[in-house]
């Protein structure tokens, strides 16, 4: 895999932006890409935002693997550069550790 990145990196540079590779992925990612992931019991939300969707797959990743969260959706918005966004659901106390400071 490394290899085709390298190729793609030579071939397309003046129109790469990032890349990126994912070694060893949470199971619910790509569920959660593919909008089809079952949230038995929803508690309190987290959302995510990122600029660009590298950076939403990597943070979900570290996120899911490092915290009591489950995945509700990644949505990765097309046409407005990538943009992104993760739902996550868990317990507040959760959210609350992970953003000591209130962005709202």
């Amino acid at each position: 895999m490394k290899g085709s990145i390298e190729i793609a990196k030579t071939l397309n540079s003046q129109h790469l932006i990032s890349y990126f590779i994912l070694v060893n992925p949470y199971e619910s990612i790509f569920p959660a890409i593919y909008g089809a992931t079952h949230v038995k019991k929803m508690k309190a939300v987290g959302i995510l935002k990122t600029y660009d969707v590298t950076s939403i797959i990597v943070a979900t990743d570290i996120d899911v693997k490092i915290a009591i969260v489950q995945i509700v959706e990644i949505r990765i918005i097309k046409g407005i550069c990538g943009k992104s966004f993760v739902v996550l659901t868990g317990d507040i106390a959760t959210f609350e550790v992970a953003q000591p400071e209130k962005n709202i």
